[in-house]
């Protein structure tokens, strides 16, 4: 009854000050009622901040710190981005000085990369937004695609061919032309992995001009290569991306961080949205 009669009297004033002040002073008390919901928003961010701060440090605390740099930046990059992937999985390596992405959601990257880009973060989360870019823009099975149709190719010219030598010449056209074709295909996909994974970086909160310094060291590494140089020529002629940067940040204050989960192994990482338990599953399914 007490509730009814307050519910009544708040609608009898604002039905006078809508009356009595102009729409100024209306659209005021909406306003008012929009800091009373911003506190109430504010303070559930606040300990959804605390309860990542508490997760970020038990991360730290049990992971190899490589992994735990890797896994802060998925994280965020995911979050800020709305990537709907199911899992991500960071492997290390101490083969090539790179990353390539494989596999189903599969990342893999040489760990001395990390000491290559001398404490620069941002270069690092190129590196892995490009990975991911590569496999949230299908470029992994666009590329398996575009070597059985190659294959298939060759195959086709080297049946049509009955004497040994034309067998030969069609096989090294064939290759000559695969190179060709293959490298401007790499180029465009590598171009087009580039500009998301800009994207996803300013909207994470990383200075995308971190890649610039990637390039740098595989410069260094590999020297002047036209491929990487056209691709860097690509980046800097970009617009500034750094406006989206309000955007992830909204999303990321309103999202709990990804479970991880370290292999057996200690050199695999994978970074979920949330961890599954079949077995509780199961119990719950069946009573035996």
């Amino acid at each position: 009854m007490r509730s009814t009669l307050l519910q009544r009297g708040l609608a009898i004033t604002t039905s006078l000050i809508a009356l009595t002040f102009p729409i100024s002073f209306i659209e005021g008390k909406s306003a008012l009622a929009q800091i009373s919901e911003n506190r109430i928003e504010s303070a559930e961010t606040q300990l959804l901040r605390s309860r990542n701060r508490h997760l970020y440090a038990q991360a730290k605390a049990e992971l190899p710190a490589e992994f735990y740099a890797f896994y802060r930046i998925v994280d965020r990059i995911t979050r800020a981005n709305e990537l709907d992937v199911p899992y991500w999985r960071i492997r290390s390596s101490n083969n090539v000085i790179g990353a390539y992405a494989h596999g189903a959601y599969s990342l893999s990257i040489n760990t001395d990369l990390l000491a290559l880009m001398e404490g620069n973060v941002s270069a690092v989360a190129y590196i892995i937004a490009h990975e991911m870019a590569h496999h949230v823009s299908g470029h992994t099975v666009q590329y398996a695609k575009f070597q059985q149709d190659l294959s298939e190719e060759i195959s086709t010219a080297i049946g049509e061919s009955r004497d040994l030598v034309e067998i030969m010449e069609e096989i090294a056209r064939a290759s000559s032309n695969f190179q060709d074709r293959f490298q401007a295909f790499r180029q465009h996909l590598e171009i087009e992995a580039d500009e998301v994974a800009l994207k996803y970086m300013a909207r994470a909160g990383f200075n995308p001009e971190g890649a610039v310094q990637v390039f740098a060291v595989y410069r260094d590494i590999y020297g002047i290569n036209e491929e990487m140089e056209a691709r860097l020529e690509k980046i800097k002629s970009l617009p500034s991306l750094l406006s989206l940067a309000d955007q992830g940040r909204k999303r990321i204050a309103t999202t709990a961080p990804m479970s991880y989960e370290l292999s057996e192994s200690g050199n695999s990482l994978r970074i979920m949205r949330e961890s599954i338990d079949y077995a509780a599953i199961l119990e719950d399914m069946f009573d035996r």
